[in-house]
């Protein structure tokens, strides 16, 4: 780690660059990836990690990771116990070292949690803002005596302000999603006021007192599309959201969301190609958020098709895990929307008319899928369809 001598030139100015990038930095990814890469940058270490704390659930999820292997790094993405170390960390407040963990007693029911097998020396220091727990930063190293205690207050002093930076990049895109939000319900709640006002009039025929009673249904459902979407793209992306893993056929999947999607197909129209049910296609992920996705592909396939248009859904399996796919033959995407397709808030301009949306679910549908370690990529030609296809690893 760190010499135990006071801090040269160079380590201060590391110090300060990090400082101001972390403060700087316009996504929690990128203040996690900044934090956790010059950590281990100036400690040397063979590894290094960012826990981030749910305190609903009362466990932590693994946000970034410095120079770790593969195998180590999958291992990081599922939820870790709090009886772990970094739960220890966390109940007592107050960071921990140890030299030579082989060694030490106190250490033998928390180390079967560590993410790498080959472990020596290691430091976790708790991530804190206002006596709230962010989170925890460790270091990870095979080499003994690697970690000088006498410079944790560095560390320490790099957890608290990383803490502060991520309290206030929650706070302030919390705020940014509300006003996005209440930009959005206005038009809904515009429409529905509207209606009821034209209902109190007595002169208002009874089939269109029917008629309006169905659009302030519409309405609603609108309503209830924009919150929900705002509300999962909060929780993501403040890595509120920790996977829970299960092994499942991933046909199984598919047929159930198109068996739930089915009555929508009906009603516009639309035929739909299922996907073979021989092999079964098993994999190892969160069911409930792959399912979010594949009926947000779904839901897209019907929204932006054409009248009598056709919807396939296919799977298959490939080198290192499965994949699956939707396409549509619908009004197509734009070439030069292609790359934004997954941004927050984009709409195509063609389409943002034709169809209501918030612009919101691709891009949960990609942060679900990365956090997967996979990925979701999307083929289309204006007026021949789209095609959206995931891969995911068969093992996380």
């Amino acid at each position: 780690m760190i010499s135990s001598k006071e801090m040269d030139v160079e380590q201060l100015r590391l110090l300060i660059n990090i400082l101001i990038e972390i403060h700087t930095r316009t996504s929690l990814d990128e203040i996690l990836t900044a934090l956790v890469n010059y950590t281990g940058q100036v400690s040397r270490c063979s590894s290094a990690w960012i826990l981030l704390f749910d305190p609903q659930s009362q466990r932590f999820t693994s946000q970034a990771v410095y120079q770790a292997d593969p195998a180590a790094r999958q291992n990081w993405l599922t939820a870790i116990p709090a009886e772990s170390l970094a739960g220890s960390v966390a109940r007592k407040r107050a960071p921990v070292f140890c030299a030579n963990i082989q060694n030490d007693d106190q250490f033998s029911s928390l180390v079967r949690y560590l993410p790498e097998d080959r472990v020596h020396s290691l430091a976790a220091i708790p991530m804190q803002a206002n006596q709230n727990l962010v989170g925890v930063l460790g270091i990870l190293d095979p080499a003994e005596n690697r970690l000088d205690p006498q410079q944790m207050g560095l560390l320490e002093f790099l957890a608290m302000q990383a803490a502060l930076v991520i309290v206030n990049f929650r706070q302030v895109h919390q705020a940014g999603l509300m006003a996005e939000m209440v930009h959005e319900l206005r038009t809904p709640l515009t429409s529905i006021m509207a209606i009821s006002y034209l209902l109190q009039r007595e002169e208002i025929a009874t089939s269109q007192r029917i008629s309006l009673a169905a659009t302030i249904h519409q309405e609603c459902e609108r309503l209830n599309e924009i919150t929900t979407a705002y509300l999962d793209l909060s929780r993501y992306e403040n890595a509120q959201v920790p996977l829970s893993l299960s092994h499942f056929n991933l046909v199984d999947l598919l047929l159930d969301c198109c068996q739930l999607v089915q009555p929508n197909i009906a009603s516009h129209k639309l035929q739909l190609t299922l996907p073979e049910t021989n092999p079964a296609l098993m994999v190892s992920a969160d069911r409930d958020q792959i399912r979010q996705v594949i009926l947000n592909l779904l839901t897209n396939s019907i929204k932006y098709n054409v009248p009598n248009g056709k919807i396939q859904v296919h799977a298959w399996k490939e080198e290192g895990g499965v994949a699956f796919s939707v396409s549509d033959t619908g009004m197509g995407i734009p070439s030069d929307a292609l790359a934004h397709l997954f941004e927050k808030y984009y709409r195509a301009r063609q389409t943002e008319k034709q169809v209501l949306g918030t612009g919101l679910g691709l891009s949960v549908c990609r942060r679900i899928i990365e956090n997967h370690h996979g990925r979701i990529e999307v083929e289309s030609e204006v007026k021949h369809g789209a095609t959206f296809t995931v891969h995911l690893p068969a093992e996380i």
